[in-house]
């Protein structure tokens, strides 16, 4: 692989090894003013808020003039504008732009969403920082209807200016839901808490309980400024260990207040110390912890005369070795009521059964209408599920597949081993959905195709986002979107749902073929009738099919034809060409033939074209009284069939002066003789890549690429540009070969391929289609010329040359601006053009 690349050029040109492909990009020069075709966007922050709202847009792409519609009657032509919303809304924002050639808008529906302020809703906090254990105090700001915090430290709340104590230190991020004006939201605020461990304060006791009177000490952890006891029996100490006395049997709750820098906290122990009488008895309780449903059995001390049990769950039993079921999860208080010698009393012992529900577990199943569920419950069980449709199984983990979608209640029931049920519950929702797809039509066409998508999804996707593949993009459900260039395209759709988002890709879905664009030469141009006129197709980058119409009914295929016209007139000369996918492209112009009675006179010569010195041989048809031959040289001549030798290198236009009894008249042949200069006998390769074409018209039957055929190209294609489509062309011994047309070719040495030039077809009626964008071409001449009168007013901006010397790119030429470079006829030159043109060339260093 060879790459060709100019210092002050960031693309290149490359070309295949062994014949097997190429690409090439000429890109973007140094001072950014060459680039390739760009898309324009634009971003917006803040999206949304309470009015007013102040909005700052930014343009992403290329450079330009903007106009901007704001949606709330407003405009701008600022390029990256601030625009103050005064109004509650959404608004659809759109930005028309126009940057070179690329022109167009871009448009956002429902950007940019202002909300109300009465319904602003907010909450603050006092303090935001401190020491554990840290009391908050929170305020709510509007007017929500129902509220939540979620406190994050597992605590929450339904109040709504809810005072708070943080055990831990830490950050804490305390979650608001609300609901307001039936519209609900929820407001985070990160690490908005701060909690720090300080010193921490705690407390225990010596003795937590016994029989009254029961003597105890209390002991607090850490160090504070000041401390107050309250014990639970209504009194109090401002020691820091005090010991205390109870006198009473009871559950006692008992509190440290302590202040430190001014502030003060509270620890609380709640039914700390436990005092029982005399004749209480005691219970302890097994298992005191397990799953739903729990087999607890209590066994009881110091039987007392008579008593009951107090099972926490409104169950109580007078049995003496309590045995019972809790089939709901929860902490419970486990008690017993007795009696003894007519002194009556409870025992109680808070929190003392922890009991956890089961619960249920769903994974996905084989198909979407398929659930797996399971359980944490224990082994050795009896299970009942109920699946919301009428189904059951008493499986352990079960396997259910839904017939119809939808949202279903599953239950589950577990059978203790000592009689009570436990239940578990949730909610499983059924929707089998259709895979993401999507459809166009038509899926082939010419450029500019047009193609309409249409997406099939399943459920209500919050947003989507189109790629056609061709770097335009869309929101909209089902697009039309039109393909301006040839090229096989790979759209990809993507949708968003609430909790996920999906996505489908399809190479190389849509195929954009290029419209060739013909072009044809005539020679001559114009004739005396019967005239026999001679067309060429010299179309580059389509297959070979192609159709004539000549004008007078007689058509025709071939890619040279010869045609006779009996009859004067003038005529409307079509070529229909086709390349891919059936796409067609025809060019007309027009042949004038004249009667005999309307040219009495005229001047001949041949041969046209030749090497320096060139003598050609003029014929004056007619009979004047008299004439005169100008030849263009300067030189003339009376004589009817003069010979004349042209000594220096040009094009010449012979005037033939005649007269006879209606007057005189000049009959002049512009650009009839092409005198080449001996430089250009050859076409000269050097070793490497060369870019060439040949300075006039080569003779019909060897005017093709078949005069490379004994040159060394070490197994390299030869290639020419299509601008239709874009894309390298490997061009055969076969292909047309005129003055217009440029051709890259690898030589392996230095040599020299003599040029067969035409004798009678001059380039007066060359032309070549440009495309927008870069064309690789090249101009008729027997001399250089400048870029200007090469290209005339064309909408051309660069002009780019190839050194096959260095094997590099010249430097490239700016229309207006470095127009000095004189263009050579023998080699091919890259103009990017920013509008189409008909390039028809004017005949140089002409006399």
């Amino acid at each position: 692989m060879m790459v060709l690349v100019s210092s002050a050029l960031t693309g290149s040109v490359l070309a295949d090894e062994q014949g097997s492909g190429v690409g090439a990009q000429v890109a973007s020069f140094e001072n950014g003013t060459m680039t390739a075709d760009g898309a324009v966007d634009f971003s917006a922050s803040p999206l949304d808020g309470y009015a007013p709202l102040c909005v700052t847009f930014t343009v992403h792409g290329l450079l330009g003039e903007y106009f901007w519609d704001f949606g709330d009657g407003t405009t701008s032509n600022s390029q990256n504008p601030v625009h103050c919303y005064q109004n509650v809304g959404s608004y659809w924002v759109k930005l028309q732009y126009s940057a070179g050639q690329n022109t167009g808008e871009v448009s956002k529906v429902d950007y940019i969403r202002v909300k109300d302020p009465v319904t602003r809703v907010d909450y603050d906090a006092t303090p935001l920082n401190g020491t554990v254990p840290l009391t908050v105090q929170f305020s709510v700001i509007g007017n929500p209807t129902t509220l939540h915090w979620d406190f994050d430290d597992g605590q929450e709340s339904s109040e709504k200016n809810p005072v708070h104590q943080y055990q831990q230190s830490g950050y804490y991020s305390p979650l608001l839901t609300y609901c307001a004006d039936s519209a609900c939201d929820k407001i985070s605020k990160y690490n908005y808490i701060e909690v720090s461990s300080g010193e921490e304060i705690n407390f225990t006791a010596e003795d937590l309980g016994g029989v009254a009177p029961l003597s105890t000490k209390f002991i607090a952890t850490g160090q504070a400024d000041t401390y107050a006891w309250d014990f639970g029996d209504g009194t109090t100490s401002y020691e820091q260990d005090p010991g205390h006395y109870y006198t009473q049997p009871g559950n006692y709750t008992v509190s440290l207040t302590y202040s430190i820098d001014g502030a003060t906290y509270t620890v609380t122990r709640s039914d700390y110390i436990h005092v029982t009488s005399r004749y209480a008895p005691d219970f302890n309780a097994s298992p005191r912890s397990g799953m739903a449903p729990l087999c607890v059995e209590m066994d009881m001390t110091s039987q007392p005369q008579s008593w009951l049990w107090m099972f926490g769950d409104d169950v109580t039993s007078p049995d003496a070795h309590g045995s019972h079921c809790y089939g709901v999860g929860g902490r419970y208080d486990l008690g017993l009521h007795y009696c003894y010698n007519g002194y009556c009393s409870d025992v109680v012992k808070p929190r003392y059964i922890t009991v956890t529900s089961p619960r249920i577990y769903t994974d996905p199943g084989n198909d979407e209408a398929t659930v797996k569920f399971r359980t944490d419950a224990g082994d050795g069980l009896r299970f009942l599920w109920e699946f919301g449709d009428s189904a059951t199984s008493d499986s352990a983990g079960p396997t259910h597949r839904y017939d119809e979608p939808g949202e279903y209640n599953v239950t589950l029931s577990v059978l203790g081993t000592c009689g009570c049920t436990a239940k578990a519950s949730t909610k499983v929702s059924v929707n089998p959905k259709k895979p993401l797809d999507f459809s166009g039509t038509p899926l082939e066409g010419c450029a500019p195709h047009s193609v309409q998508f249409t997406e099939s999804s399943s459920g209500s996707p919050e947003k989507r986002r189109w790629d056609f593949g061709d770097g335009e993009t869309s929101e909209e459900r089902n697009p039309f979107h039109s393909y301006r260039f040839p090229g096989i395209y790979t759209p990809t759709l993507v949708v968003s749902y609430t909790d996920h988002e999906e996505n489908i890709t399809k190479p190389d879905y849509i195929s954009v073929h290029g419209i060739p664009q013909p072009s044809f030469l005539i020679n001559p141009e114009s004739g005396v009738a019967p005239a026999t006129i001679t067309f060429t197709d010299t179309t580059s980058g389509y297959e070979s099919k192609r159709s004539w119409d000549f004008g007078d009914g007689v058509t025709g295929t071939e890619a040279r034809m010869e045609h006779r016209y009996d009859q004067d007139g003038v005529y409307n000369v079509s070529l229909t060409v086709w390349g891919e996918g059936d796409c067609h492209g025809m060019v007309t112009r027009t042949v004038k033939i004249a009667g005999q009675q309307e040219l009495r006179y005229d001047l001949t010569g041949l041969p046209r074209i030749g090497l320096t010195p060139l003598s050609t041989s003029y014929k004056v048809s007619g009979n004047p009284y008299q004439w005169t031959i100008d030849f263009g040289d300067g030189q003339t001549t009376s004589e009817q069939n003069p010979f004349h030798t042209y000594a220096s290198p040009g094009f010449y236009s012979p005037k033939l002066h005649v007269c006879d009894a209606d007057g005189c008249e000049d009959i002049v042949k512009p650009n009839y003789v092409a005198v080449i200069p001996p430089e250009y006998q050859n076409l000269t390769l050097v070793q490497g890549w060369n870019l060439v074409s040949v300075p006039v018209s080569l003779e019909p039957g060897q005017d093709t690429m078949g005069i490379f055929a004994g040159v060394d190209t070490a197994s390299h294609s030869l290639y020419s540009w299509d601008s239709t489509t874009e894309q390298w062309k490997r061009v055969n011994k076969d292909t047309p070969f005129d003055p217009l047309t440029a051709v890259w070719i690898y030589a392996v040495k230095d040599v020299q391929i003599p040029l067969p030039f035409a004798s009678t077809s001059l380039e007066g009626n060359l032309s070549r289609s440009l495309s927008p964008g870069w064309n690789l071409v090249s101009f008729p001449g027997i001399g250089k010329a400048a870029p200007g009168a090469v290209l005339g007013e064309l909408g051309w901006s660069y002009l780019l040359g190839f050194n096959a010397q260095s094997q590099k790119y010249d430097v490239p030429v700016e229309k207006g601006k470095d127009e000095q470079e004189l263009l050579d006829p023998q080699r091919g030159y890259w103009v990017y053009m920013e509008d189409p043109g008909e390039l028809n060339p004017p005949i140089y260093n002409s006399h």
